[in-house]
């Protein structure tokens, strides 16, 4: 069984947000402490805050903290007899754990479910965990979050045995040329949203003056959005509302669109 990080002194401050990161490099860290991650979610449980209610700074502390620098970061650091299996867990269950804590007020189950969420955690082999890229592990945890909202704490956690079971097993039957970063993609919507930035942008579209620019000519070619965004607390009817609601979101999701039309340049579907 993986050794759970999260009653080491220091692990569960070991947070990072890459939020300012214009897609070279890995950005202008930002030091996350738990205590801020719980008061964002205990914020998001309010009554009159709609599911998916945290602030866009949070999007960005999870992927980065599952990172593989930040794992290093941490394996340099410490003295602990770990590995990075350890670390990975560790952090999944730290997000996990703290977000059934916020939301179900654990009290006298807090042993009961820490031990049940080690167990369904153990079943994760290090070989689906960064910088594998087959599971995308935050978008995870934003799912069970969501689940969080409206369903009890027993349907939660079957869920969540249930979907990474899935996950894990689904994964496990493809090589390594065969490995997605999530879903395979919409070829036709990906190579319509490089069209939009290959015809008209030829340098640095993140660009605060510019983002704006793409954004209409997106909705002008009608590029469908994530359906995803519908989530939102707000959902966006336009490219051009989404980046006023979570630009971050909207930058990842053209950055990842660009990277799957050069993966796919050479089929033809």
């Amino acid at each position: 069984m993986f050794r759970n990080l999260f009653y080491e002194d220091g692990f569960l401050d070991y947070n990072y947000n890459d939020f300012f990161d214009d897609g070279d490099g890995f950005g202008r860290l930002e030091s996350v402490t738990n205590a801020w991650i719980e008061s964002c979610l205990r914020r998001s449980y309010r009554p009159g805050r709609l599911e998916g209610g945290l602030e866009p700074y949070f999007d960005r502390t999870l992927p980065t903290t599952l990172s593989p620098k930040s794992c290093q970061g941490f394996l340099r650091q410490t003295k602990l007899p770990i590995d990075e299996r350890d670390y990975y867990l560790s952090k999944l269950f730290q997000f996990i754990y703290v977000t059934l804590d916020v939301r179900f007020e654990l009290g006298f189950s807090a042993n009961e479910v820490s031990k049940h969420l080690r167990e369904i955690l153990d079943e994760i082999p290090i070989g689906v965990l960064p910088p594998d890229s087959r599971i995308d592990w935050s978008e995870l945890w934003w799912d069970f979050y969501r689940m969080t909202h409206s369903q009890t704490q027993d349907v939660v956690m079957s869920w969540l045995e249930k979907r990474i079971s899935v996950l894990v097993h689904g994964s496990s039957n493809k090589t390594v040329h065969e490995r997605r970063h999530g879903p395979e993609p919409d070829l036709h919507v990906v190579r319509k949203t490089a069209g939009v930035i290959q015809s008209h942008y030829l340098g640095d579209w993140k660009r605060a003056d510019t983002l704006q620019s793409v954004c209409e000519d997106l909705d002008k070619e009608e590029v469908p959005m994530s359906s995803a965004w519908r989530q939102w607390a707000t959902s966006p009817g336009t490219w051009v509302q989404a980046l006023q609601l979570h630009k971050e979101r909207v930058v990842k999701l053209i950055d990842y669109r660009l990277k799957q039309a050069r993966r796919y340049a050479t089929d033809r579907r």
